[in-house]
C-alpha cells in the first residue's frame, strides 16, 4: 500500500487507445478520469488498489490539500484540451456512478465539488479545512470510514462556492453551462460535529458521519478509524445530511449557483431523491446518447459500482445498467426490467433475450455477489449472461480479464485509434433541453435552472 499526497491519473495506452490510470481518491476522483477517457476515446480503471479486492491507495494529504486537489483536476482537463479551447457545458458534482454517462452524453469534463482525504483524527481534518478557509476557499467534510480501506477515517473535504480555481477554468474555456449533479433528498444518513447543534452548515464543519445510518457496525468503524473521536463532544442531536458521497447540501448550492451568476454562466441543477435515482441517470442519459445517433442497443453492461465504460459501451450499443452490488440480488433484477422497459421500451421477455455483460471484478462487487447475482439473473430467465472475470481487479494491466482492458479491447478491434477518436468526436451529444426531456420519465427526477428555491 503506497499512501498518496494527492490523487493521481497516469496514462497509458492499448495499440492506441488511450488508457487512464486513478491512483488515490475515490468516486469524485474516478469521474475526473472517466471524463478525461470520455473526451480522448478511451477507457479508465477504476483506481490502483492497495491489496486485492481492496480500495484505493489512501490520500493522507497536507494542510493545501484542497487547494491542491483543486490546482491539479484543472491542470489535467488543460492537458488534455489546451489551456483555452472552447467547451460548451461542464458538470460540478459529486462522484455518483452516472455523472461518467452525464458527461458523455454533454461531451463535458467533470469538476468534482468534494475530493477524498484519508486521515486519521478530527483534528487532522479540521487542519485541513482552516488551510482552505485560510486560502479562500470554504468547505467542510464529511467524516467517516470505508471497509475497503481499513486503518484510516476517510473524509469528503467538500466545497462550498465556486473555487477561484473553477471559476478561471470556466472564462479560460468559455463555458457557457454548467450542470451541478448530486442527490439532494434525505439519506437516513447523519453527522455531527464537535460543540454544539446548529441547524445548517459552516464553513469549516467537520462532520463526523454514521454511513450506515447508526448502525452497530459505524460505532465499530469509526471507533477504530478515528483515534481522537472520543476527546470530542459532539452535537446532539444529530444533523440529518443527503448522502455523504453522492449528496449535494443547500449550502454548497447557493454557493455554486452565486459563483456561475457572477461569471454569467446558465447553471443547471441536476438531482433525484437518492443515490439510486441518481444511478438510473446514467442509463436514461446513455439511451438518448444511443438514439440520437441511431446506435441500437445489442445488449446490457450490468455495471456494480464503481465501474463504467461509457465509450465503449455507446461503440458496441450496450446499455449501462449501474447497480449498487450490496443490494438484494432479485432486487436488482426487478430494478433491471424496470429500467429496461422505461429507456427502451421492452417486455419481460425481450428483455431476457438481450446479452448480459455481468461487470463483476474482484474489487467491484467480488465473486460471491456475482455467484449470487448470476443466479438471479438465471432464475428470472435471462438466457445470455456472461460473467467477465470476478478473480481480478478493474486494473488496467496487459494482458488482462478485467473489463476495462477488455473495453479498450473491444474499441480497438473496431478500428484504427484514429478512426475511434474521429467517431468519438462526431457523436451527435446531447444539449440540456434533450437531457432534461430524456430525464422528465423519471420520477422525482429533475433538471433546473439555478438558482433553486
Amino acid at each position: 500500500m503506497a499512501a498518496l499526497a494527492l490523487y493521481e491519473i497516469d496514462t497509458t495506452s492499448h495499440d492506441g487507445v488511450p488508457v487512464y490510470l486513478l491512483d488515490g481518491g475515490m468516486s469524485a476522483e474516478y469521474g475526473v478520469a472517466q471524463s478525461l477517457a470520455n473526451l480522448a476515446g478511451g477507457v479508465a480503471h477504476t483506481w490502483e488498489v492497495q491489496a486485492p479486492g481492496m480500495g484505493p491507495n489512501p490520500v493522507l494529504g497536507g494542510p493545501d490539500f484542497l487547494a491542491a486537489s483543486l490546482d491539479r483536476t484543472v491542470a489535467y482537463y488543460d492537458d488534455l484540451l489546451g489551456a483555452d479551447t472552447e467547451v460548451d457545458t461542464v458538470v460540478l458534482g459529486t462522484g455518483v456512478s452516472s455523472a461518467s454517462y452525464v458527461c458523455h452524453a454533454l461531451d463535458a469534463p467533470f469538476l468534482p465539488v468534494h475530493f477524498l482525504l484519508s486521515t486519521h483524527t478530527i483534528a487532522g481534518t479540521q487542519e485541513v479545512l482552516d488551510s482552505a478557509g485560510a486560502a479562500g476557499l470554504p468547505a467542510y467534510a464529511t467524516l467517516g470510514y470505508d471497509e475497503s480501506m481499513p486503518g484510516v477515517a476517510v473524509a469528503w473535504i467538500k466545497l462550498l462556492n465556486l473555487p477561484p480555481q473553477y471559476a478561471a477554468f470556466l472564462r479560460r474555456h468559455r463555458v457557457r453551462h454548467v450542470v451541478v449533479l448530486g442527490a439532494t433528498g434525505a439519506s437516513g444518513q447523519f453527522g455531527r460535529r464537535p460543540g454544539a447543534h446548529r441547524d445548517r452548515i459552516a464553513p469549516g464543519d467537520t462532520l463526523v458521519t454514521w454511513p450506515d445510518c447508526g448502525s452497530r457496525l459505524d460505532d465499530v468503524w469509526l471507533r477504530q478509524t478515528i483515534a481522537d473521536l472520543d476527546g470530542h463532544a459532539l452535537e446532539e442531536p444529530p444533523l440529518p445530511i443527503a448522502d455523504w458521497e453522492s449528496g449535494l447540501a443547500d449550502e454548497a448550492l447557493g454557493g455554486f449557483a452565486a459563483g456561475l451568476a457572477v461569471l454569467g454562466i446558465a447553471g443547471y441543477l441536476l438531482t433525484a431523491p437518492d443515490y439510486l435515482a441518481m444511478y438510473d441517470v446514467g442509463s436514461v442519459a446513455h439511451t438518448a446518447l444511443l438514439a440520437k445517433n441511431k446506435i441500437a442497443v445489442t445488449g446490457i453492461a450490468a455495471n456494480p459500482y464503481l465501474l463504467t465504460h461509457p465509450v465503449a459501451e455507446t461503440r458496441t450499443g450496450q446499455l449501462p445498467f449501474v447497480y449498487w452490488q450490496l443490494a438484494d440480488s432479485a432486487g436488482i433484477v426487478a430494478r433491471l426490467h424496470r429500467i429496461a422497459q422505461l429507456c427502451l421500451g421492452l417486455s419481460p421477455a425481450d428483455l431476457r433475450t438481450l446479452p448480459v455483460a455481468l461487470n463483476v471484478t474482484r474489487n467491484v462487487g467480488g465473486p460471491q455477489h456475482e455467484a449470487s447475482l448470476l443466479a438471479a439473473l438465471r432464475a428470472d430467465g435471462f438466457t445470455e449472461v456472461t460473467p467477465v472475470d470476478s478473480t481480478v481487479d478493474e486494473v488496467y494491466r496487459e494482458p488482462s480479464t478485467a473489463p476495462c482492458y477488455r473495453a479498450a479491447q473491444a474499441l480497438r478491434a473496431s478500428g484504427s485509434a484514429q478512426q475511434i477518436v474521429a467517431w468519438n468526436r462526431a457523436l451527435h451529444r446531447l444539449d440540456i433541453g434533450e437531457l432534461a426531456a430524456a430525464l422528465s420519465r423519471l420520477p422525482g427526477t429533475r433538471v433546473a435552472a439555478l438558482p433553486v428555491g
